[in-house]
C-alpha cells in the first residue's frame, strides 16, 4: 500500500519465558511474565505433525461457545479464538463474522475495509500474511453483479450474499432470493421467510428473469494489498481469518496502522489481545495476553504485542479478535486464560493420524 510504513526497529525483549515445555506433544506451551501486571500465553505448533483449521462455534449446536467448549467438541489437541464477529440484526442468538472468513473453501464474511489475515493450506503447509480486501460477485449466466454485503440484509437497490453462517429466516419483500449450490440457481423465492440451507449461498437483490437451473457462480476474492503478486496464493487457500492490524510482514515490524482505518485507543490502550505468527522455520505461534481485573493484569498494546511477537523470533504476524474473547486452550489443561465469553469462531489444531 503506498502509505503503508515498514520500519526494521531495534529489537525490545519484552518477556521472559517461565513456564516448561509440554513432553512429546507437537503443540509446546510457555507462560511468559515480564513484570507482575502482564501474563502472556504461547502455544507453539509444529504444522508438520499437526493439522491446523478454522471452525464455527454453530458447527457445535451452539450460536456461540467458548474456545474450550469448541475445542472438546472437535477433541483439538489446542485453540485459540478467532476473527472479530458481530450480532447481526434480528435475532440475539445468531452471531455472524465481521471481517473477511473463509472456512474449507466456503466464504462466511467479506472484507468491508482492508485488514490484516492470515490464510493457509493445511494440506501443503503454506501460509501467508497480509493486509487483504476483499472484490465480491455473483455471475447468473453472462451477468455480474456485485455483492454489496455479506450476511447483513441491505436495502433499496443494494445486493447481498448470505452464508449459512446466518441461521434466522429473512422475509423476503419486493425483492428476489436465489438459493445457488454446485454453481446452478437451486431455488428462486419472491415473497415469504426464507432461511439458508446448509452449504449453500442465498443471493437477495433487485433480480429479474432468474429461474431455477441457471448457471450461478459465488465469486469471492480476496486481495491483498503489499504483495499483490500473490493474489493467486491467496485466493487458492482453503481457510483464510481475517483480523487486524497486520503486526510484522516478511521479518519487518509494521509501525504504520492507519491503513487498516482502526480506532487510535484501540492501537494504544492495553487490552486483552489474541495473535497468530509465523517463525522463520514454518511453525505457528499462537499467543493470548490476559487483561483481568480480578488477577490485575493489565494487557498489552498493539504496539506492545507487535514487539513481543518480535521477541519470540515470528517473521510474520497478525492481531485477531480480542477483549473479553481472548482464550487459548490446551488439551488436558483446559482452559489456559481466565476468559471465557462465548466466541462465533476459533482456531483449532489436531494431531496429524
Amino acid at each position: 500500500m503506498r502509505n503503508l510504513i515498514l520500519t526494521v526497529c531495534t529489537l525490545t525483549v519484552l518477556a521472559v519465558g517461565v513456564e516448561a515445555k509440554i513432553a512429546s506433544s507437537p503443540v509446546q506451551y510457555k507462560k511468559y511474565s515480564p513484570n507482575e501486571f502482564t501474563v502472556i500465553h504461547v502455544l507453539t505448533v509444529n504444522p508438520n505433525t499437526t493439522k491446523i483449521i478454522a471452525t464455527r462455534a454453530q458447527d457445535t449446536g451452539q450460536a456461540i461457545a467458548t474456545v474450550g467448549a469448541i475445542a472438546q467438541h472437535h477433541n483439538a489437541l489446542a485453540a485459540i479464538n478467532g476473527g472479530f464477529f458481530r450480532l447481526n440484526e434480528q435475532s440475539t442468538s445468531n452471531w455472524v463474522p465481521a471481517g473477511a472468513l473463509k472456512i474449507n473453501k466456503q466464504w462466511h464474511g467479506i472484507a468491508y475495509k482492508s485488514r490484516g489475515a492470515v490464510g493457509w493450506d493445511p494440506t501443503n503447509g503454506k501460509v501467508l500474511f497480509d493486509i487483504i480486501q476483499t472484490k465480491s460477485n455473483v455471475r447468473i449466466e453472462q451477468q455480474d453483479m456485485p455483492v454489496n454485503a455479506m450476511n447483513k440484509l441491505v436495502s433499496g437497490k443494494r445486493t447481498a450474499l448470505f452464508s449459512d453462517s446466518y441461521t434466522d429466516a429473512i422475509n423476503i419483500v419486493d425483492r428476489t432470493a436465489i438459493i445457488i449450490s454446485d454453481r446452478r440457481v437451486q431455488a428462486v423465492y419472491q415473497t415469504g421467510e426464507v432461511t439458508v440451507p446448509a452449504n449453500t449461498y442465498m443471493f437477495i437483490g433487485k433480480l429479474s428473469t432468474i429461474v431455477t437451473g441457471n448457471s450461478a457462480l459465488v465469486s469471492i476474492n480476496a486481495e491483498p494489498q503489499l504483495e499483490k503478486s500473490t493474489s493467486r496464493a491467496w485466493n487458492s487457500m482453503p481457510f483464510i481469518v481475517s483480523g487486524g492490524p497486520l503486526l510484522i510482514h516478511k521479518k519487518i515490524k509494521i509501525s504504520n496502522f492507519k491503513n487498516e482505518q482502526l480506532h487510535t485507543n484501540f492501537i494504544n490502550e492495553r487490552y486483552a489481545r489474541t495473535a497468530v505468527g509465523l517463525l522463520a522455520n514454518g511453525d505457528w505461534v499462537f499467543v493470548v495476553a490476559e487483561r483481568s481485573f480480578l488477577s490485575e493484569t493489565q494487557g498489552l498494546s498493539i504496539p506492545e504485542l507487535r514487539d513481543f511477537m518480535y521477541s519470540i523470533g515470528c517473521v510474520e504476524a497478525v492481531n485477531l479478535d480480542g477483549g473479553g474473547s481472548s482464550a487459548m486452550y490446551l488439551q488436558g489443561n483446559k482452559d489456559l486464560t481466565a476468559n471465557d465469553r462465548p466466541v462465533a469462531d476459533a482456531l483449532l489444531v489436531f494431531a496429524k493420524s
